[in-house]
């Protein structure tokens, strides 16, 4: 039974976290990096006008925190988290 769980296991962590998801997260967190670029370069247009400024401000920041946790979810989806050991009863 132990080595069912672990087949399973590894089968699930090749799954979850295999080729197609490390280059979906790469491909999101390239694509906020480009937003918060685009947002920095807007926020240097609109210095006259506080609210729209605020707002974009506001969408640095959030893009900024979502990027910073895709790199990290890139990061931790290239090592194996959950390691099964086999335990003879």
């Amino acid at each position: 039974m132990t080595e069912q769980i672990a087949v399973w296991n590894d089968w699930v962590n090749g799954y979850v976290w295999g080729l197609p998801l490390i280059i979906l997260l790469i491909g999101t967190g390239l694509l906020l990096t480009v937003i918060t670029g685009f947002a920095e370069f807007v926020a240097d247009s609109l210095s006259d006008n506080i609210k729209a400024a605020g707002d974009v401000a506001e969408i640095i920041k959030a893009a900024d925190r979502a990027a910073a946790l895709t790199w990290a979810e890139v990061a931790n989806g290239t090592r194996n988290v959950y390691h099964s050991l086999g335990v003879d009863l």
